[in-house]
Parts: C-alpha cells; sequence; structure tokens
C-alpha cells in the first residue's frame, strides 16, 4: 500500500500541527483508496478535540455527528485520520506510534502521523530511506509518517510508503 498526500491534505496537516504546536493535533483524511494505494485529497482538523502535550481525543458525540455527515458526502470518504507527535522540552517528536496509537487505528484506515520540533537549520522537503516525509517551515521541523492496518500482519500496523509531490516537487524516487 502507498500513500499519496495532495497539496491541501499536507498543507492543512502542516497548518494543524504548527496551530497547537505543544499540543497534539488530530483530524480526518479524505480521499478514495485504489487496489494498492491511498489518494488522501484533504485533512480536516478536530476542533473539539481535547488536546493535551501526549494526546488528542474526540468525544463521543462529536465523532458521531462527524461520522454521519461523512457518509453523505458524494465523492470523498474517510480513509483515516492523523494526528502529531510535537516536541516537549529537549524530547523531541517521533513518527514512532505509541502503544494507544497501535490500539486505535481501525482494520484497513491510514494514520498519519506528524513529528514537530523546533527547527535547527532549514531543510528542503525530501523522502527518506525509512519511508517518512520531511523538511522545515517557518520555525519549525516536520516529519511524517503514514501506518496502514490491513489485519494480517501480526495486528500491527505497517510503515507505509508516503508520497507528496507538492511537498518535494515531482520527484516520486527516494533521494532523488
Amino acid at each position: 500500500m502507498e500513500v499519496f498526500l495532495e497539496e491541501k491534505a499536507f498543507t492543512n496537516i502542516i497548518m494543524s500541527a504548527a496551530e497547537v504546536f505543544k499540543h497534539e493535533c488530530y483530524g480526518c483524511l479524505l480521499g478514495y483508496k485504489l487496489d494498492s494505494s491511498i489518494i488522501v485529497e484533504t485533512a480536516i482538523p478536530f476542533q473539539t478535540a481535547e488536546r493535551s502535550f501526549s494526546a488528542a481525543e474526540l468525544k463521543r458525540k462529536q465523532r458521531a455527528v462527524i461520522e454521519k455527515v461523512l457518509k453523505t458526502f458524494p465523492k470523498l470518504k474517510a480513509v483515516g485520520e492523523y494526528h502529531s507527535h510535537p516536541q516537549r522540552g529537549d524530547i523531541k517528536g517521533s513518527v514512532t506510534l505509541s502503544d494507544s496509537d497501535i490500539e486505535n487505528i481501525k482494520m484497513e484506515d491510514l494514520e498519519i502521523v506528524i513529528a514537530i520540533n523546533d527547527k535547527q537549520r532549514s531543510r528542503q522537503w525530501k523522502y527518506n530511506e525509512d519511508m517518512t516525509l520531511s523538511g522545515s517551515f517557518s520555525d519549525y521541523y516536520f516529519r511524517m509518517a503514514a501506518y496502514y492496518y490491513n489485519g494480517y500482519t501480526n495486528h500491527e500496523p505497517l510503515r507505509t510508503m508516503l508520497w507528496c509531490p507538492s511537498a518535494t516537487g515531482l520527484r516520486y524516487k527516494k533521494g532523488k
């Protein structure tokens, strides 16, 4: 499974993480699934999520409202969720899934994790050997990873390649 992140989704995830930096952001991913890929057209932050340094949660009532509205969308469907892992003091944010993250990923859903840290130096956006995407904007350094749980692999989500041509230019090969 490969994930293609459209420009609008990329921008919304970056802005969502930066807006609440030092707390986690949390939202849904809208797009569509093909045989071996997921196209993420847009990302919508959950405005009523309760946030802390290490968690973000949506109450049952708000989740029910969102799911009801999403079911009526004609083209785009919910394909998963995203959240951030922000830097906390000297502890850098990471794209590694926590135990809680793993428990909450639904079968056949996508989860995008974005680590957001204070920028030490400017960096071009690039694909990394660990299937992540990273780069900097403003005062922040970001690293993004996509995970997909297909229900068949030891009950753990797998990291999958995250492509975003609007971030890196039209480079689909790692390191190019």
